[in-house]
């Protein structure tokens, strides 16, 4: 896509025209594909780990093994439905994503060919 065509598609997604180039607006996905509960009950739950353990992405901060017991929480999950573990590991998830340390960490797009499994 060349600037121009970008530029295009993004102010008629702002101005929510539909053309053939984007078959529904953005700015409709970008309510609907978005759950600002589950936000808020995040946002909120990072506020008091913030109290508890200190700030985001802080220097002074101690590193944390979270991967373990994000498998943990959502076999938690799995087996009481309790949304609140869904909150804690996207939670964790994003600390991760913020604070890890990993020598390997890295960041890059792929589509792996593997989906999740429509339940009949």
């Amino acid at each position: 896509m060349t600037v121009t065509e970008y530029l295009r598609e993004h102010l008629h997604t702002r101005m929510g025209i539909v053309d053939h180039i984007s078959p529904e607006p953005v700015g409709n996905l970008e309510i609907s594909e978005w759950d600002y509960r589950f936000e808020t009950l995040c946002r909120n739950r990072l506020i008091m780990g913030a109290i508890r353990y200190g700030r985001m992405g802080a220097l002074d901060k101690p590193q944390w093994d979270r991967i373990p017991d994000m498998i943990r929480r959502l076999k938690e999950y799995s087996r009481t439905h309790n949304e609140e573990l869904l909150v804690d590991v996207s939670n964790l998830c994003q600390l991760e994503f913020v604070e890890g340390k990993h020598v390997d960490k890295h960041f890059k797009s792929v589509d792996d060919g593997q989906h999740t499994k429509r339940k009949v």
